[in-house]
């Protein structure tokens, strides 16, 4: 159902069968994650009840040392490497997503919020959604300072978890978002939605998303490691997209200098630069 790989232990999680769950390092390491080998995986109990219907949601921590999954029995099990026992459950179920540093675990148990999880004391610390509607999604930037929150009706909230300010609201998408991925920076968000669609926003809210058609059927997104490319997972086919104004801004300003045909009016520089009109 479910893919996750962690970039620095490189064990990846995926529930192949009812009720069991596998990690299988794909190369070496030079101590014990997860107990697998690079032939045999390590596998989990995932209980759920027969008449639960689970979406198999999972994540697993950026340093590959925490997995959090909804089997389907009602609770979000969370494991540590080292070990196959249960080190924490979650009361509810829905979207799941771990910080960089594996110190909190953002679950979106009901309609109406979404509670950060903190594994060291084992209790919900803060909730950071009072909005009204479904979350499909919830991801953390790649430095954990931003969460951000899809809605079902496409819209996409990005909060700053240290702060008390509202969200920066993205739009744009008409229908569901399918996925979304932060930048390596944490400077965009990306989406794909129902809509044949795959939109690029900066996460401050400034500016107009750019648009790429996509298959609205993409299951999951991620940028490439630097930042240059987006993949997407739709059906049995992973796309690769070429983003070139994905990189750095003084790259991405002398690529559009090579390819203008007329200067910029007042008003673009001011749109599209963020310069004073």
């Amino acid at each position: 159902m479910t893919v996750c790989l962690s970039t620095q232990f490189v064990p990846f999680a995926s529930p192949p069968e009812i009720g069991r769950l596998q990690l299988v390092q794909t190369a070496a390491l030079a101590g014990p994650a997860w107990r697998a080998t690079s032939t045999k995986p390590a596998v989990l109990d995932c209980p759920r009840r027969p008449d639960e219907i689970a979406n198999n949601e999972i994540a697993l921590s950026d340093d590959g040392r925490m997995l959090a999954v909804h089997c389907g029995d009602g609770d979000i099990l969370v494991w540590r490497a080292g070990s196959r026992h249960v080190a924490g459950r979650i009361d509810g179920s829905g979207p799941t997503a771990i910080n960089r540093d594996a110190t909190l675990v953002a679950v979106s148990p009901s309609p109406n919020d979404v509670r950060l999880w903190d594994p060291a004391v084992n209790r919900v610390v803060q909730t950071v959604d009072g909005e009204s509607g479904r979350h499909d999604h919830v991801r953390f930037s790649p430095d954990g300072r931003l969460l951000a929150v899809a809605d079902e009706d496409g819209t996409i909230r990005v909060w700053t978890i240290a702060s008390d300010d509202d969200p920066v609201v993205l739009t744009g998408t008409v229908g569901q978002t399918r996925a979304i991925s932060f930048s390596p920076d944490g400077k965009l968000i990306a989406a794909a939605g129902t809509d044949n669609v795959m939109r690029l926003w900066n996460t401050d809210g400034s500016g107009e998303p750019l648009t790429f058609d996509h298959p609205a059927d993409a299951r999951q997104l991620a940028f490439s490691a630097d930042g240059r490319q987006l993949i997407t997972l739709y059906g049995a086919t992973i796309r690769f997209t070429p983003c070139e104004v994905c990189g750095p801004i003084d790259e991405v300003l002398a690529l559009a200098g090579q390819r203008t045909t007329r200067d910029f009016t007042p008003e673009e520089r001011a749109k599209y630069l963020r310069q004073p009109g």
